[in-house]
């Protein structure tokens, strides 16, 4: 009992952490910031960038006099915001026209342009060595058009400006959906750094090609793309690469169809399911899920992307859950219509069986199909809820499927005597079943609030127990199905010892 007890992390709001405070604050010096050297010869590889430096007369270069090198190579640098970046790992040396001690490339960080009444005509479009003028344009797609005459992969980009030197400089957005998988031939790359992969290019025939496979290609000519994100153009299937630094670049769209794996069930998710979309951002699939299980609401839940293209939803919390394909025995989704024409929601999960008439309204009804709760987990939980009579506490019952046996499990949790928000355990949740969530109202009454109905909208039990600071304690309990309620009675759920 004590051991359960310890397990509670019961967080106070005015509660103050007293210690000692350390002082943080770095003394700032004039000789305090190191400036970075650069090893020659350098080499920078950025995209349509690349020009090899070296120096008979320096070893080495500071980040300022790189910067020079940089601007009177490349004149688009010298009013443009940029990080410069190395490139790591062992460099094949087969890529450059002599030895090499320091790749590197730059990030530049562009705004969109917006408006063509900030262009001063004539312009030109700036590629490097490459310039295309612009005598006059009346928007930027007609600036747009210019370019990707001559450029076709550059369609849908968009324009940084230089003002002083009237440059325009093309750049693209991240769009390519993650998880898709590309047919071939496929192209990746832009002008003339584009390399173009068939089936010859694979040993293997069953090659899944992704944009992993297919960057791990592309670096091998072009270092830089090691992190890079890419445009994706459908009607040419070419992969844009887009430099960036990891993860700094990701898209938000996700290939279609996808798989989410909650719970005890794995949704396919299709283009069907999303407006006949090929591709969908994790809140649309959230929003798919949430109109079957309610309670993976916008507000607590997060949607994890693996990159094996698969999602898996995590309910951050509770303040005190398409076409459905088990993943787990005994789980079961259906949506029928009976004898009488009458829509039931029926929900079969290992522990019991849930269902609701729909076109009625009714209660959610449940009947066990594993034996009741042993009656001592009932007297442990008001052990536990009674060491603190005053406050909101909660734990929850879970059902071990190995070992076909209940256990009881302490969340972490911020109780104060109004509210009680604990933190779920998702890889608990997904190794065992989720019986039911019980909740403590303190020394007031037993009963299920506004707040209860909106958090508790998964497929399990609910229990609220009040008068907490009495000999004479008030207990509800409920079925809940995706936010329909069927009041029940103790002896229902518990089953008294001998």
């Amino acid at each position: 009992m004590n051991d359960l007890l310890d397990l509670f992390e019961l967080l106070e709001d005015d509660k103050e952490v007293r210690g000692e405070k350390k002082d943080t604050t770095k003394k700032k010096g004039k000789n305090s910031k190191k400036t970075k050297k650069y090893l020659l010869p350098i080499y920078l590889g950025a995209g349509h960038l690349r020009y090899l430096f070296s120096d008979e007369g320096e070893e080495e270069w500071s980040e300022d006099m790189l910067r020079i090198k940089l601007g009177k190579v490349f004149d688009e640098l010298n009013n443009l915001s940029y990080e410069i970046g190395i490139v790591e790992g062992e460099l094949n040396q087969e890529l450059f026209s002599e030895n090499v001690n320091t790749f590197i490339t730059i990030y530049a960080n562009y705004t969109e342009l917006l408006n063509v009444d900030e262009v001063q005509f004539p312009a030109e479009i700036r590629l490097g060595e490459i310039d295309i003028s612009v005598n006059s344009a009346e928007s930027i797609e007609d600036i747009r058009e210019v370019l990707i005459s001559e450029y076709p992969e550059y369609n849908d980009c968009k324009f940084h400006y230089l003002k002083e030197e009237r440059y325009l400089l093309p750049f693209m957005k991240a769009n390519a959906p993650q998880g898709k998988v590309y047919p071939l031939p496929v192209t990746v790359g832009y002008m003339d750094l584009q390399e173009t992969y068939t089936e010859d290019t694979f040993e293997a025939e069953d090659i899944t090609v992704t944009e992993d496979v297919l960057r791990k290609l592309f670096i091998k000519s072009y270092p830089e793309y090691k992190d890079c994100a890419f445009a994706y153009q459908e009607e040419s299937n070419l992969l844009f690469p887009i430099l960036s630094k990891k993860s700094s670049e990701k898209t938000n769209q996700i290939s279609l169809p996808v798989l989410v794996r909650a719970g005890g069930f794995q949704l396919s998710i299709e283009p069907s399911d999303i407006k006949g979309r090929s591709s969908a951002t994790l809140d649309e699939i959230r929003k798919v899920l949430e109109r079957i299980y309610p309670e993976y609401s916008k507000e607590r839940t997060e949607m994890i992307y693996d990159e094996q293209h698969f999602i898996i939803p995590v309910l951050k919390s509770s303040r005190k859950g398409v076409k459905l394909q088990s993943i787990k025995p005994g789980w079961e989704h259906d949506i029928y219509t009976d004898k009488y024409g009458e829509q039931w929601r029926k929900e079969t999960t290992p522990f019991g069986v849930f269902s609701a008439n729909l076109s009625q309204k009714g209660d959610t009804q449940f009947e066990f199909r594993i034996s009741k709760i042993p009656y001592h987990f009932l007297k442990q939980i008001v052990e536990i809820f009674e060491a603190e009579p005053y406050k909101e506490c909660a734990v929850q019952i879970f059902y071990n499927l190995k070992d076909l046996e209940y256990e009881l499990h302490i969340p972490e949790q911020h109780c104060t005597a109004s509210s009680v928000i604990f933190y779920r355990n998702a890889e608990q949740e997904l190794e065992k079943i989720l019986i039911m969530d019980v909740h403590s109202h303190g020394r007031y009454p037993a009963f299920f609030s506004r707040i209860d109905d909106d958090d508790e909208k998964g497929i399990r039990l609910y229990m609220v127990i009040g008068n907490m600071d009495k000999k004479e304690h008030t207990y509800k309990i409920r079925a809940g199905m995706a936010g329909i309620f069927g009041i029940l009675e103790l002896d229902e759920i518990f089953e008294k010892e001998g």
